[in-house]
């Protein structure tokens, strides 16, 4: 019961909160009250002292904090181990964030990466830590990817790709370019007209222009699609495979 508390409300930080998890959950459904049809699990959640203000961390009863600490770290390991996202040429991407998610753990899933997602049709974002070989991506190489004539991401926005460590922050480069996209500057494609753009740490002798510099250690890239069109939305369009050339 208390698992499926956590679940329908996944916006708090589980394991850092512990049973006052619970807590910050009461301030939260007093403050925007759920819709009718949560009425029935909200129902099960009182019998545990769970609602609207209420602050069952502070209970008398040792048991039910307890009971509570150990939900709250049971949750937290469900809503990590339930995967929301596809496999593409070796990107991850969701396809499936819609404007209303009624799966609550497939709801709590996407809220823990960031409440607010962008539905599919405004945004899609490809995910990837590894190259075609399924190897980790490490400043140690060098890598490609390549797109074929008309092959960029079909968009009605804009798309990026940009790179972070393995914490997900920027990485500082000598050129202060932390991104390539449709609005990079002088991105040069090939006679056939397709692109490459070339991902590694050391500055490249020719095609400087299409360089994403890369750390000397472990990084991840992020493929962001803006206003996706339907090619992207129904899957016949693909990102290319991240070649390793060296």
């Amino acid at each position: 019961m208390v698992v499926s508390a956590i679940t329908e409300f996944p916006v708090l930080d589980l394991v850092a909160g512990g049973a006052k998890y619970f807590d910050e959950l009461g301030v939260g459904l007093a403050q925007y009250p759920p819709p009718a049809r949560e009425d029935a699990p909200l129902e099960r959640f009182a019998k545990a002292g769970i609602g609207p203000d209420r602050r069952p961390s502070e209970s008398q009863d040792g048991q039910v904090a307890s009971t509570l600490r150990q939900s709250a770290l049971a949750a937290d390991a469900i809503v990590k181990s339930t995967n929301v996202s596809t496999q593409v040429n070796g990107w991850r991407v969701n396809y499936r964030v819609t404007p209303f998610i009624a799966d609550r753990l497939f709801r709590a899933s996407v809220n823990r990466m960031g409440p607010g997602a962008h539905i599919a049709q405004e945004a899609l974002y490809f995910n990837s830590q590894t190259d075609a070989a399924n190897k980790p991506l490490t400043g140690a190489a060098r890598y490609r990817l390549h797109f074929p004539p008309g092959q960029t991401p079909p968009v009605d926005a804009f798309w990026s790709l940009i790179l972070y460590g393995a914490d997900f922050f920027l990485v500082r480069n000598p050129i202060n370019r932390y991104s390539i996209s449709d609005r990079t500057e002088g991105l040069a494609h090939n006679p056939d007209g397709s692109l490459d753009i070339s991902i590694h740490r050391e500055a490249p002798e020719k095609g400087r222009e299409n360089w994403l510099p890369a750390p000397t250690g472990p990084f991840r890239l992020v493929l962001r699609t803006y206003q996706p069109r339907p090619s992207i939305l129904n899957q016949t369009w693909k990102p290319p495979l991240l070649e390793r050339i060296a």
